[in-house]
């Protein structure tokens, strides 16, 4: 394995010194969806496969627990037919005709690794390959991202095993490990590349590695890997998660020597209590004051993605936090920490309780966070490139659910069928009586009193998806 580590540091001066002279740009805005649920379990997307064990005594919280609990052959025989249920061609008829350019679809490293203690089982490749081709008869792209490195990356449950992070621990034996499983799932995807006919146009080298993983350690791995992944298929796309530190990758793999970079950073609202706390027009403010001005930043020096984001603004969705896990919004999460409310109506899982008024203001919230997904102003040669919508679908939890969105219309559709002012044009209304009070001012006349209200500033915060 060191030898293969060797090898690709010596390839990255053959492509620097090769690279082209001109700066790389994206053919399309992004406008995409996440697959996720599929081949990477979360029990909060699918809480029917973990439901039945609420009352067992052994509960599994991840996809290693379950698949641990029920042994390999009831394992494989239950996922095999989640693998060919939870997506179908139907979905991404629908995703297809709504707008959606691309995918993003989560694999594990178990994909194509496992290792004689681990419990995972394989099986889940020609589902992969199936949608692949699904996806191809479309006309949508593929960005397959590594979702689980062995060791865990974050200690989320969506990295396959919920608990501690190994991923960056020394001896760096899951660090070889995972640059051997990228070289190998960029192999098998090569088949399915856009260059030989396929969908597939990118590979994300990993997703969300925590703040807790040193920044030096992760550009280490992207080091490596970007040439590895050039080495064998020049034609993908090459995607790096920020860490949770999206103001620290200025002048990092920027062109020339560098190509076909996009920055991840994923944005939520529900997973720290000052967020939650916001009201409906606060968290527009959000978005256009903390995330736009963050993201423009960011763009100065890559091609940025949004790579998830919802319209979730309560994590009330069932175990969103883990299984069994409570809500911080119910203060059941951490019972120390005051309740916000209850999760009942707007704040609910039942999209048939959602009040007008609420469908009205997602459809806002979501038209307004595509504006700045997509329009974060960068440089010449950099940019906002779009952004992949979590979840493209969800048992029950509808502000995570793309599809019933676009079936309820709180998602626009097509996706580019948008109403909603922009945020420039948001602060010019907001500035507008202020301007006229002004200028009544000066020529001398009465002015009523009209106190502006504004909503609080809030640091920009990437904060974990999922978090435990």
């Amino acid at each position: 394995m060191r030898a293969v580590v060797a090898f690709v540091l010596l390839l990255a001066c053959a492509f620097a010194c090769a690279a082209p002279a001109v700066a790389w740009r994206p053919t399309e805005i992004h406008r995409g969806v996440n697959i996720g649920g599929w081949l990477v379990l979360e029990p909060w997307i699918t809480p029917s496969l973990f439901e039945p064990f609420v009352n067992a005594s052994e509960v599994p919280v991840d996809e290693w627990t379950y698949t641990a609990i029920l042994g390999p052959e009831e394992a494989s025989k239950r996922l095999q037919a989640h693998w060919d249920t939870w997506l179908t061609l139907d979905d991404l008829t629908i995703l297809a005709k709504a707008g959606i350019t691309h995918v993003r679809v989560p694999v594990g490293y178990w994909i194509v690794s496992i290792d004689k203690n681990e419990p995972y089982v394989f099986g889940s490749w020609p589902y992969l390959v199936r949608a692949l081709g699904w996806c191809k008869q479309l006309g949508i792209k593929v960005l397959i991202d590594i979702h689980g490195v062995p060791g865990s990356q974050n200690g989320f449950d969506n990295s396959g095993r919920r608990g501690d992070t190994h991923w960056a621990d020394l001896p760096p034996v899951n660090l070889y490990r995972t640059l051997s499983i990228l070289t190998n799932l960029t192999q098998l995807l090569t088949p399915y590349t856009a260059a030989n006919g396929g969908a597939v146009t990118a590979i994300e080298l990993v997703n969300e590695p925590f703040v807790t993983v040193p920044i030096d350690f992760v550009k280490g791995y992207y080091d490596t890997g970007y040439p590895l992944v050039r080495s064998m298929n020049t034609s993908l796309d090459v995607f790096i998660h920020d860490n949770f530190r999206l103001d620290q990758w200025q002048n990092y793999m920027t062109p020339p020597n560098y190509q076909q970079v996009y920055l991840d950073t994923h944005v939520y609202h529900v997973f720290n209590n000052d967020q939650l706390k916001l009201s409906y027009d606060q968290h527009i403010d959000y978005v256009c004051h903390n995330t736009a001005p963050a993201e423009a930043a960011a763009a100065q020096s890559l091609w940025l993605i949004t790579g998830e984001w919802s319209l979730g603004t309560t994590d009330c969705a069932k175990w969103l936090n883990g299984m069994l896990k409570g809500t911080r919004w119910e203060g059941t999460l951490d019972p120390s920490v005051p309740a916000i409310g209850k999760c009942v109506g707007d704040a609910g899982n039942d999209a048939s309780q959602f009040s007008a008024d609420y469908i009205k203001w997602l459809r806002l919230f979501a038209e307004t966070q595509m504006d700045v997904y997509e329009n974060a102003s960068g440089t010449a040669d950099s940019g906002s490139a779009g952004w992949y919508f979590w979840n493209f679908k969800t048992e029950g939890a509808p502000q995570w659910n793309f599809i019933q969105g676009l079936q309820m219309g709180y998602i626009p559709n097509p996706v580019t069928s948008r109403t909603a002012p922009s945020c420039s044009a948001r602060a010019e209304a907001a500035a507008a009586p202020v301007a006229a009070a002004a200028a009544a001012a000066a020529a001398g006349e009465e002015v009523p009193f009209a106190p502006v209200s504004k909503a609080p500033r809030h640091h920009h915060h990437h904060q974990a998806h999922k978090m435990e």
